[in-house]
């Protein structure tokens, strides 16, 4: 099986929790949204640890963003081993 290097999602938190404040957002609602228990959220968006891709795509959908705001939200950067 060929070496793909690995992609995780690069968050900019910062401007992240601006939506979820300008949403109006509880972060319970955004942690089960995403499938992960509250503390784990705040660790992810104080960059304690690292957001899956597929969390991404579901803070994209619970948040409503569009294509374009979740491309300036969250870029993809590749780290090889």
């Amino acid at each position: 099986m060929p070496d793909y290097p690995k992609v995780r999602p690069e968050i900019k938190t910062e401007e992240l929790i601006e939506v979820i404040k300008a949403k109006g957002i509880k972060l319970r609602y955004l942690a089960d949204a995403i499938g992960v228990h509250e503390s784990t959220l705040q660790r992810k968006l104080k960059n304690e640890q690292e957001f899956k891709l597929s969390e991404v795509v579901r803070i994209s959908c619970a948040l409503s963003l569009t294509r374009s705001r979740s491309e300036e939200r969250f870029s993809r950067n590749a780290e090889t081993d």
